[in-house]
Formats: C-alpha cells, sequence, structure tokens
C-alpha cells in the first residue's frame, strides 16, 4: 500500500461519543495528526483536512468523501472510538466493507497487532457494508475503533499522547508485513 489517507471519525461541530467530559472527535483528530507528524517519513501519508462551513452532517460526509475519492489513496484508515450504553464493552475492532476483500488482511493485521501491543481485547475485523464512508470511498478503506470512549477503564489506560504513538507504530507495522 503506497499512498495512505488518515481520517478522524465525525466532525468538530458533530463530534461522535462524549463521555467523560471528553469528545470522541477531538481524541481521534489529535491522534490523527500525532500519527501523521510522527509516521510521515515512514509511510506515504496524507490526512483529511476538515471543513468546518459544512451546513449539515451528511454534507460533511459526503465533502469528505468526495475529498477521499479525489485523493485517490491506495488505502483510507478513519480513526473512531467505539461506545456502548453500559461502559462495559471494551477493545479494539476494524471495520471493512466486504467488498474490498483485498483489505482484509491488512484489517486482521492491524487489529491483532492492537490487541497484543496495547493489551485491550480483540473484537476483529467486522464485515459492513451499511456504513457511509466505507460504502462510498472507492478505494480500500477501514474504520478503526481504537478503544471504548465509553468505558472508563479504557479511556484511563489509553487516552493519552503516547498512545497515539503506540497505534502509529501498530499501523505502521500492520501496513508494512504487506
Amino acid at each position: 500500500m503506497d499512498k495512505i489517507l488518515l481520517g478522524a471519525g465525525h466532525h468538530p461541530n458533530y463530534p461522535g461519543a462524549c463521555y467523560f467530559n471528553l469528545r470522541e472527535y477531538d481524541i481521534v483528530k489529535r491522534m490523527c495528526l500525532n500519527i501523521f507528524t510522527n509516521f510521515k517519513d515512514k509511510m506515504n501519508l496524507g490526512i483529511v483536512a476538515d471543513n468546518t462551513n459544512v451546513k449539515d452532517y451528511n454534507s460533511f460526509m459526503k465533502w469528505k468523501v468526495d475529498w477521499i475519492n479525489k485523493y485517490n489513496p491506495d488505502l483510507y484508515i478513519e480513526f473512531h472510538l467505539n461506545a456502548d450504553a453500559s461502559g462495559l464493552a471494551n477493545g479494539v475492532e476494524v471495520l471493512v466493507n466486504p467488498k474490498f476483500a483485498g483489505v482484509i488482511p491488512v484489517a486482521e493485521k492491524l487489529v491483532n497487532f492492537s490487541s497484543l501491543i496495547l493489551g485491550n481485547k480483540n473484537r476483529g475485523v467486522v464485515k459492513r457494508d451499511d456504513l457511509y464512508v466505507l460504502n462510498t470511498t472507492k478505494c480500500n478503506s477501514m474504520i478503526y475503533e481504537v478503544y471504548f470512549l465509553s468505558n472508563k477503564k479504557e479511556v484511563d489506560t489509553y487516552n493519552f499522547n503516547y498512545v497515539d504513538n503506540v497505534v502509529g507504530w501498530v499501523l505502521y507495522r500492520a501496513l508494512k508485513s504487506f
């Protein structure tokens, strides 16, 4: 995979999951920026810009997918944090669209390395064809759910800048193996 594009899930005005006075978007944006900064010399990385001029979330998603398709990467990775109402679920998972079968081995490496290195539960690769970004990008794409923002123990363990670098290293190792 030569050209890799990173993106933060959600948007400043539509922040995704919010728990413990933390916003999903803020964390994954920081994570993307740190990984881009620290690994751009090791991998051919790009990063999706923000567009705060959009009128609503659907317009933003369309703008984002158009931007991804115009950039035309070999792989798009969107970072997210998972959430559940009980606050008990934990672990890492990677969501993929099964129509891009070539990305599944990369996703499996990513989720396996993440679980091993970060020490969180391996929830596996989940095939989804109902998610807008996975369904409308023209390139291999995945959604990387790094941990659960709704789980206080995971937040206390993983919400630190150094973890961003660990995630970057995990991503680098997973992609380098292909």
